[in-house]
C-alpha cells in the first residue's frame, strides 16, 4: 500500500516537471530535473540522513521541544471525580523531573519524541528495585530489537554496555505506527524519496553556488578584445560596483552596453521544487507548512490562539496519548491503574494573554451573577499563586435568589 502511495506521489512530482518549460542556456533543463528526481528516489536515507535534511530536522525539533516543555504528570482519581498531583508517589519525579540520572524530563520526552519520528519506535529499560522503578534508562534504536515468536515476545537489547534479554515488563516502548499491530515501521523509509529530493535540490543547488555560480549580468562591446583587456574591465568593474558600491550609477564609455542576466525558467523550477518538498514534508509530519516559513498561516486558525489549539489537537496531542497509554500500560500495576493516571498539562503551553485569561476566569467563576463552574482556588492553582486557607475558596459559585425575588417571579407567572 505504502509503495503505491510513493508510487503516485512520484508520478505527481514528474508531471510537476512535465508541466513546466524550460529554456536551454541555464543551468539545468527538464532531463536534469528528471534525473535529479530518479538520483532522489535511489538515495539511501537513515535516520541520520534525514535529520540533515532542513524540513525534516524543523519538523522534529518542533514537535520534540514542544511535547517536552509541556509538564508531564503522574495524577491521582479521587472518590468524588476529582483529581490531585500524586506526588507521593515515585513514579511522579520520575515523569516530572528526573527519568534517569543522565537526563531531565524534558530531555528524556525530547528524546522519546526524535527516536518515534526517525525510527519509529523509542524504548527504554525499566529500572527497578523490587517492585519500585527507579529509573527509564534510553536504549539507543540500533540496539534493540522487538522479537515476536506467536502472541509471546521480548527485547534484546543493549543497556548499559550488556546483551540483555528483556521482557515486555521491563521496556517502556512507544510505537509511533504499525502495520502488523506487532511490530514499529519506520516512518523515514516511506518518506525516503521525497526526503532525498529536497537533499539532493540542496546538494545540486550548493554545487552550482560553490563552481560559480552565474554571472549577474553581461558587459558588451562591439569591438574585440584581448583576454588580458578583457579580464581587467572585468576586474575594475567587480571593483566598482559589487559589494558596498553595490547599486551606485555606473557610467558606460567607448561602445559597452550591461545586460542583466534574469533567473531562468530552470532556476525558478528548482525554487519550486524546494518549496515543494519543504511543504510536503511539514505534511508528512503533521506540521504547519508555515511553521517552516512556507504556506499561510491562515488554514489553521484566524488567531494565534486558536492556532496554537490547533497545533496542539492536531499534531502534538496523538503523540502524547501514545505516551500516556504506554504509562499506564508498561509503569502502573493492575491495581494502580484504576487510581493513577498520567497527563501532559497542556493549559499552560495553550495559555492566552493575559486580557481574554482572566475574561475567562471571571466568566467561569460566576460572572455576572451566573453560576460557576470552579473554585478561586482552582484559579489560583492555574496561576501558580499559592491557595488560600478560607474554606470559601474551594467552594464553587452558586447564584442566590432571595425570597422576595422568588415571589415577584411567582406572581408574574
Amino acid at each position: 500500500m505504502f509503495k503505491k502511495l510513493f508510487n503516485a506521489l512520484n508520478t505527481d512530482i514528474f508531471s510537476f516537471f512535465k508541466k513546466s518549460s524550460v529554456i536551454g542556456g541555464g543551468r539545468s533543463n527538464e532531463a536534469d530535473m528528471m534525473e535529479l528526481m530518479r538520483q532522489a528516489e535511489a538515495k539511501n536515507i537513515n535516520s541520520e540522513k534525514a535529520l540533515s535534511c532542513a524540513p525534516v530536522y524543523c519538523c522534529v525539533n518542533i514537535i520534540s521541544k514542544a511535547i517536552a516543555s509541556i509538564p508531564l504528570i503522574l495524577y491521582r482519581r479521587g472518590k468524588d471525580g476529582s483529581r490531585v498531583p500524586a506526588v507521593d508517589h515515585s513514579l511522579y519525579s520520575i515523569l516530572k523531573n528526573e527519568p534517569n540520572a543522565d537526563q531531565g524530563s524534558m530531555d528524556f520526552i525530547q528524546w522519546v519524541l526524535t527516536s518515534m519520528l526517525l525510527t519509529g519506535k523509542a524504548c527504554a529499560y525499566i529500572s527497578r528495585i523490587g517492585p519500585k522503578i527507579i529509573e527509564l534508562v534510553p536504549i539507543s534504536p540500533e540496539y534493540v530489537n522487538e522479537v515476536w515468536e506467536g502472541k509471546d515476545h521480548y527485547f534484546e537489547a543493549k543497556v548499559n554496555d550488556k546483551d540483555l534479554k528483556l521482557l515486555p515488563k521491563d521496556v517502556f516502548c512507544v510505537k509511533a505506527m504499525t502495520l502488523d499491530g506487532k511490530n514499529a515501521v519506520n516512518p523515514i523509509r516511506y518518506y525516503a524519496a521525497l526526503i532525498g529530493l529536497n537533499l539532493k535540490s540542496v546538494e545540486y543547488n550548493n554545487d552550482f553556488l560553490e563552481n560559480g555560480g552565474r554571472p549577474s549580468g553581461l558587459l558588451t562591446t562591439p569591438s574585440v578584445l584581448k583576454k588580458e583587456t578583457a579580464e581587467s574591465i572585468s576586474a575594475e568593474w567587480q571593483k566598482k560596483y559589487s559589494g558596498g558600491n553595490k547599486g551606485t550609477v555606473a557610467v558606460l564609455h567607448g561602445g559597452f552596453d550591461y545586460k542583466p542576466i534574469s533567473m531562468s525558467a530552470a532556476d525558478a523550477q528548482l525554487i519550486e521544487i524546494m518549496k515543494f518538498s519543504k511543504s510536503d514534508i511539514a505534511a508528512l509530519f503533521g506540521v504547519p507548512a508555515y511553521m517552516l516559513n512556507e504556506g499561510n498561516s491562515s488554514n489553521w486558525g484566524t488567531g494565534i490562539s486558536e492556532q496554537r489549539e490547533n497545533f496542539v489537537t492536531l499534531t502534538l496531542m496523538p503523540w502524547m496519548i501514545k505516551i500516556q497509554q504506554e504509562i499506564r500500560r508498561t509503569l502502573l500495576n493492575d491495581k494502580e491503574k484504576d487510581l493513577y493516571y498520567a497527563e501532559f498539562n497542556t493549559s499552560a503551553f495553550l495559555r492566552v494573554d493575559t486580557q481574554s485569561r482572566y475574561s475567562a476566569y471571571s466568566t467561569s467563576l460566576g460572572g455576572n451573577n451566573n453560576p460557576g463552574f470552579v473554585s478561586i482556588n482552582e484559579v489560583r492553582e492555574k496561576e501558580n499563586l499559592p491557595l488560600l486557607d478560607d474554606p470559601r475558596a474551594n467552594e464553587v459559585f452558586i447564584p442566590n435568589y432571595n425570597a422576595e425575588n422568588e415571589v415577584q417571579n411567582n406572581e408574574k407567572q
